[in-house]
Order: C-alpha cells, then sequence, then structure tokens
C-alpha cells in the first residue's frame, strides 16, 4: 500500500536543525561517544549496532548532552507475534450459500398479498442470493402487443441492487393471458411466441442471468406442440440465444428429479431428457431445470437424485422446491422435523453431485404458498406447510436444516 507523501524531506530536516546552545556540553558528549567507539571497535558489528542504537532514547529521538549512556548491552526485544482475527461465522441462508459458493434463491414477491410485499423482499433479499422474478405472460403482457414491466422491473431492479442473480420465464403454455382464447392458427401462435420472446429478452438483456426459455414442453394443453409442431421448441431457443448470448437457457419440468418418484402421476424423466438431448446437440441449452416439489409423505432417495441429475449431462438448477406436509400425519413438531430431514437431504443432494450450483425455494412462507391459496391445483391443503418459514415469518426447522447443509458443503470444499 502506498503510504501518503510527506509535506517536507529528511534533508530538510538535517540542514534546518539548529546548534546546540551550549557548545562545552556538546563537547563533553562527543568525548563520551569516542571513548565508547574504542571500548567496542573490535566487537561484532551486532553489537556496534547496539551501541549505535544506545544513542537514541525509548522514543527513538538523539540523546541530548544531558542524557546519561548505559553500556551495558541491551537485551534483544521479543516480537509479540500477531493474533490472526478470527473469521466471522455467516449467519444467514445467504451467507453461508455464499460461502459455500453456491446459490441458494427464493420467489421474490408476496404472491398476492400486496401489503406484506415490502417487508418481504427485504427479508429476502437478506437470506437469499438468487431471485425467481415472474416474467409469464399473463403479468407481462396483459393485452396482446401491450407490454406491463412494472412488476417485473422493481423485482429485477431490487434483486440487482442487492447482488442477486436473476432467473425469470419466456414461455409456458399452461400460463397464458385470457386474450389468447381462440388465437389457434399457427400464424397467430408463432407470431405472439416470438413477439413475446424479443419482447423480454431486449427488456432484461443483461440483467437475467438465467432464462427458463420453454416451460413444460408437451405437457397436456401445450397448445403450441399442439399447432406449431416440436419445432418450436428449438426455435424458441435460438431466438432467445440470439436476442442475448450472455444470459443462460435452460428447459425446466416436473417430476423429473428422479426415474422413478413421482408426485403429480406422470414422471416426466424420459421427455425431460429428450428435450436435453435433442437442444444439446444444436448448442442450444446450457441446463436443466428440475421443480421438485416433494411430497413429504413419499420423498425421493438422495443418491437416486443425484444420479438423476448427473445423468443429464448439463448443469441443473432446482427451480421451485418446496416440500408439501398435506400427507404427512403427527403434531406439527413432528411433520417440521420430518419436513426438515428431506429439505436437507435434497439441498445435500444438490451440493454433492456436482453439477448443481442453484437452488430455489417455491415461496418463503406457508400462507402465502399456491399449495394454500390454489384449490385448482392437486397439491392444494390449508395443511400444505411447504415453506421453510412459518406464518409467522419465523423459520422453521426446514431453514436450519438448509444451513446445515451449506455448512458441510462448505467443509466438504476445504477438504483436501
Amino acid at each position: 500500500m502506498r503510504m501518503p507523501e510527506s509535506d517536507f524531506h529528511s534533508d530538510e530536516i538535517t540542514s534546518n536543525r539548529p546548534e546546540p546552545q551550549n557548545s562545552s556540553k556538546r563537547d563533553n558528549l562527543l568525548s563520551r561517544r569516542m571513548t565508547r567507539r574504542k571500548l567496542l571497535g573490535k566487537t561484532a558489528v551486532g553489537v556496534a549496532g547496539i551501541a549505535l542504537l544506545a544513542a537514541c532514547g525509548p522514543d527513538g529521538k538523539p540523546l541530548s548532552a544531558d542524557d546519561s549512556l548505559d553500556t551495558t548491552p541491551a537485551s534483544p526485544t521479543a516480537v509479540p507475534e500477531s493474533t490472526p482475527t478470527p473469521e466471522k461465522e455467516p449467519q444467514t441462508l445467504r451467507e453461508w450459500a455464499e460461502k459455500a459458493k453456491f446459490n441458494i434463491g427464493i420467489t421474490v414477491g408476496s404472491n398476492g398479498f400486496p401489503e406484506h410485499f415490502k417487508a418481504m423482499s427485504d427479508f429476502q433479499a437478506k437470506e437469499f442470493n438468487l431471485a425467481h422474478i415472474t416474467t409469464n405472460m399473463q403479468f407481462t403482457q396483459p393485452k396482446e402487443g401491450e407490454f406491463s414491466f412494472t412488476n417485473s422491473d422493481f423485482i429485477t431492479n431490487l434483486a440487482k441492487r442487492n447482488n442477486m442473480k436473476t432467473y425469470g420465464t419466456l414461455v409456458w403454455s399452461s400460463d397464458l393471458p385470457p386474450w389468447m382464447k381462440g388465437k389457434n392458427s399457427l400464424e397467430d401462435l408463432s407470431r405472439i411466441r416470438k413477439a413475446h420472446i424479443k419482447a423480454l429478452m431486449e427488456r432484461y438483456k443483461g440483467r437475467m442471468d438465467t432464462w427458463n426459455v420453454i416451460n413444460e414442453y408437451g405437457k397436456k394443453g401445450d397448445i403450441f406442440l399442439e399447432k406449431e409442431g416440436p419445432g418450436y421448441l428449438e426455435d424458441s431457443f435460438r431466438l432467445a440465444r440470439e436476442a442475448d448470448p450472455s444470459a443462460k437457457l435452460i428447459y425446466n419440468d416436473y417430476d423429473n428429479h428422479s426415474r422413478t418418484n413421482t408426485v403429480f402421476g406422470t414422471n416426466r424423466y424420459n421427455i425431460t431428457k429428450e428435450v436435453v438431448d435433442r437442444l444439446k446437440a444444436n448448442g442450444l441449452i446450457d441446463g436443466v431445470g428440475l421443480q421438485m416439489h416433494l411430497d413429504g409423505a413419499n420423498p425421493p432417495q438422495k443418491e437416486d437424485v443425484m444420479e438423476t441429475m448427473k445423468s443429464y449431462g448439463v448443469p441443473v438448477w432446482i427451480t421451485e422446491f418446496d416440500v408439501n406436509l398435506r400427507n404427512v400425519p403427527g403434531s406439527d413438531e413432528d411433520r417440521y422435523n420430518r419436513q426438515a430431514e428431506i429439505y436437507r437431504s435434497m439441498l445435500e443432494a444438490a451440493i454433492e453431485s456436482g453439477v448443481c450450483k442453484d437452488f430455489i425455494v417455491f415461496q418463503m412462507v406457508d400462507y402465502q404458498s399456491v399449495w394454500e391459496n390454489r384449490k385448482d391445483l392437486p397439491g392444494y391443503s390449508t395443511k400444505a406447510d411447504p415453506t421453510p418459514y412459518d406464518d409467522n415469518m419465523q423459520p422453521k426447522p426446514a431453514y436450519h436444516a438448509m444451513i446445515e447443509a451449506l455448512k458441510s458443503g462448505v467443509t466438504k470444499a476445504k477438504a483436501p
């Protein structure tokens, strides 16, 4: 580190130093010094150095004529060893994730509870370093050709101010705005899809780190597949790649975290693997998303999930993780402890797989979860309790279990 320059120089100090006022005292001091030099003239260089130092007082300044000289050699002074400052232990999920070089994410917002948005978003920025931002068509294009980016802009800016990674969705056939009813021609659907991708990619170029380009391809009711054919998959990824080459592009699906474990009745591993292989062959994909909405009564095995992750041959994102407790009996304490074990085990699987660096929790507080608010969903229950925080925004055992998993990841990363 460069030290600041002084306002004066050493040669100026020497040339301006005043002569002693009492010349006899000065001569006496010089005579005493000459005598000392004769006594020590044949000693080692180190002792001569001590003699020179002896001409200075404890403050390092030259002795005056009245100062007495002690001819006793000075004892070497021990230099105290510096004590390293202990590293402060992380306290939050985010701090542990960053120490583990991992991204722990959250769906940012309050899911239909706007009065809680400010407190919720501030809390989310403190605990998480990855923001899942809602950019679905029904929110960003409420009327054909008329885009509304107010909410997504606000959350994206909030995330970037807090140094959070960002993740959004482009095309999902199950979440289309009402004005698309009746848009059934190949020409209409192709035009709408391309315009939507182009608008979002241009709007958030350089600000959205990862895009889920196509969500749940080939699911029943996929109108783009029905009318445009399978080529709409590659075309969408190609458009996104051209619009922002810096963004990571992934394909996302549900029930694809295992070859055998399912939650919603249809295992989607094979179709996900087929999609990944198709896109990978054309250099269009950077990773695959596993939603991982799990049933607390029937969780997958850690080893199975790890092997499934690695089998895709591309980096993995966990995009919508939660553990639904509607089928788990017992006291809340028992249910929450079971849930915590699943959170811990699945986060460990992600970390230990070596192919996953992003783990997004799907909503943060139980009462805001879609599983407790959407009666039309198959996992709906007022006792779903799927998130790591209770209705009072207090951390449940699942929160602490995630911290333990991240701690373990840090320890293993340090191991030789």
